[in-house]
């Protein structure tokens, strides 16, 4: 997966991204303290990390709108069950979306 891909995966669903992520041409940028000085610094994230990011704040958001989500994930796809619903896809970020999509 590249950063077009992803983006087009998680556009829809802002309310649901990490804090301080905002998706740059470049990359993925995650804007960071400085550790004391003054401002923040911005790094590009490879989008192998920025999947981790997006799939760990997607979590966190159905678990805010249901008590129950449950995930699997086998070598050739991945199923996130909200309240007794399921739903696949190739990558969790895609079923973790669709989970958010059918929330709304």
């Amino acid at each position: 997966m590249n950063d077009d891909e992803l983006y087009e995966i998680v556009k829809d669903h802002t309310e649901a991204w990490p804090k301080d992520v905002r998706d740059h041409p470049s990359g993925f940028l995650l804007k960071h303290d400085g550790g004391g000085e003054p401002g923040t610094h911005e790094f590009v994230m490879p989008t192998e990390h920025a999947v981790f990011v997006f799939e760990a704040s997607f979590q966190r958001a159905l678990q805010e709108y249901s008590y129950s989500v449950i995930t699997a994930v086998s070598k050739h796809c991945a199923r996130v069950t909200v309240q007794h619903h399921d739903f696949e896809a190739p990558t969790l970020i895609e079923a973790y979306a669709k989970a958010l999509e059918w929330l709304k």
